[in-house]
């Protein structure tokens, strides 16, 4: 019986080596292969903090950026009715100033843009903010596409989502102004 705990024990432990042993080689070698496939600037040649201070800068007029949550990441859904996959990297910027903020997302599409583009299109409601097209997913947000990236801001005051966001800040007029709506 002492012989069968020892060959139990044994074969435990080999499961958890080779399951960490697997896990650090699909950590170290297959999720890197994604990063190659993205557009300047490469996130996998520039460190977070290169690739965050291009990306978001700490100051847009009185509006200061918060840190600490601020990390790249990398995600896949399956999205629209032909469940296509839309895989990227994002990071949340958030702005504040005094009792209003302002979140930024940026999604850097590595995979599905086209399916991303075709969902938008089908739900999001189109508005135009001065000379630039965006889409409306809800009315405290506004959301356009640049190239292949995914760009979405909130608007938030007194620690609520605003009723209908306007635009009307220097951090949504920064992010339009650098990653322009593609009409």
């Amino acid at each position: 019986m002492a012989l069968i705990k020892k060959y139990i024990l044994y074969i435990c432990i080999g499961v958890l080596v080779a399951a960490g042993a697997g896990f650090w080689i699909y950590e170290n070698y297959f999720n890197k292969e994604d990063l190659g496939k993205l557009p300047a600037p490469q996130w996998n040649t520039e460190s977070q903090e290169e690739l965050i201070a291009k990306m978001f800068p700490d100051k847009i007029g009185d509006y200061s950026l918060d840190k600490n949550n601020l990390k790249p990441q990398y995600e896949c859904q399956n999205v629209g009715e032909k469940s296509e996959k839309v895989c990227g990297y994002y990071a949340v910027g958030q702005y504040r100033s005094q009792k209003k903020a302002v979140f930024v997302q940026i999604l850097k599409m590595t995979q599905g843009a086209d399916a991303q583009k075709n969902l938008l299109s089908q739900y999001a409601q189109k508005d135009k903010i001065g000379n630039y097209n965006i889409m409306r997913v809800e009315s405290y947000e506004i959301v356009w596409i640049s190239n292949d990236n995914l760009i979405l801001t909130q608007e938030i005051s007194d620690s609520k989502y605003v009723e209908k966001a306007t635009g009307d800040n220097p951090v949504t007029q920064y992010f339009l102004a650098n990653y322009s709506p593609v009409n």
